[in-house]
């Protein structure tokens, strides 16, 4: 009962437009100490098959104005793509911003301004250290030297504390600050007045990009030993009759102001062997003693042999068996 009959051909537009993807971002990492390097990944989402590329931008602010830091553009791959690294070279708050390109088929799309915060810290340098020297006799000076690792192009000072416990505990022994140079420093010297052993301590002291760092308290012991004395020794008769007195005297050089006795020995044979034939011993006076006196009574050769005998802050030192031969005749 009807025929056939159409719409008109330009009845019915129907309009195709671009997807609209969304972008979704991940900072790498989103804390970071001054120095190290941070990144940024965009995974783009929805749309149709979005393909082309993303731009990253690095503000100082949270509003992403004025000039970024940094810009790099990379491929989209897989939906993803990840952005070259930043050193950081202050301290604060940074924000990505990701904008995907779009390409035929989607529009563009970004992330917020402030979706992307990463904290930026100062850096927390190690310090290793070394004794000067590790052992010393006392009255000599030891001093000690620090060098920063890591960090963020430290500078400041560094002070170093020298305890007489590993604890690092009560008023250090010495103290003393000195500039770090070429990441560096060392301390002026502590001439030692006690034998025992003595701990450094070296702590940097921080500045506006870098964390202050100490060494451990018992990472760098020093022993302060005996001093050791040089022994001259002087034969106050080098030939004598027999009947007549011989002695010896003794000086002492060096040392940590040496106290204490002097022993003489005489010996009738050079290999100081045996019982001695005389025996005196005589207290240091001004780093000097001199024995009581020797009649000798049988002719031949005698031998002084002389021993300081050391006292709290001196090792013992004794002279050569055969220095002081002393020839005794009729």
């Amino acid at each position: 009962n009807n025929t056939t009959a159409s719409s008109g051909p330009a009845d019915e537009p129907v309009t195709v437009t671009k997807a609209t993807p969304s972008v979704s971002t991940t900072q790498q990492p989103s804390t970071a100490a001054i120095g190290s390097s941070i990144a940024d990944q965009a995974t783009v989402t929805g749309g149709y098959s979005p393909a082309g590329t993303v731009t990253f931008k690095l503000y100082s602010n949270s509003s992403a104005t004025g000039s970024p830091l940094f810009t790099d553009t990379k491929t989209l791959s897989s939906g993803s793509a990840t952005s070259s690294g930043y050193s950081t070279t202050a301290t604060g708050t940074y924000y990505w911003v990701a904008t995907y390109n779009g390409d035929t088929n989607n529009t563009t799309a970004s992330s917020g301004p402030a979706d992307e915060p990463v904290t930026v810290t100062t850096a927390t340098p190690s310090v290793s250290t070394t004794q000067q020297p590790a052992t010393a006799a006392i009255g000599s000076s030891i001093a000690d030297h620090a060098t920063l690792t890591a960090g963020y192009n430290p500078t400041g000072t560094v002070t170093f504390a020298l305890y007489n416990n590993p604890d690092g505990t009560g008023t250090a022994l010495f103290t003393d600050t000195e500039p770090l140079s070429a990441g560096s420093a060392t301390s002026a010297a502590y001439a030692t007045t006690a034998i025992g052993t003595y701990y450094w301590v070296a702590t940097y002291n921080a500045d506006a990009n870098n964390n202050s760092a100490s060494s451990g308290t018992a990472d760098e012991p020093v022993t302060v030993t005996k001093a050791t004395p040089a022994l001259a020794t002087k034969r106050l008769h080098s030939s004598a009759r027999v009947g007549t007195l011989i002695a010896d005297k003794a000086t002492l050089a060096g040392g940590y102001h040496p106290s204490g006795k002097v022993t003489f020995r005489l010996y009738k044979n050079r290999a100081a062997h045996g019982k001695p034939v005389f025996t005196s011993t005589k207290t240091l006076s001004h780093g000097k003693a001199v024995s009581a006196k020797y009649k000798a009574k049988v002719a031949g050769k005698y031998y002084w042999v002389v021993t300081y005998n050391g006292d709290a802050n001196n090792k013992p030192v004794s002279s050569g068996k055969a220095t002081q031969p002393v020839l005794v005749h009729r």
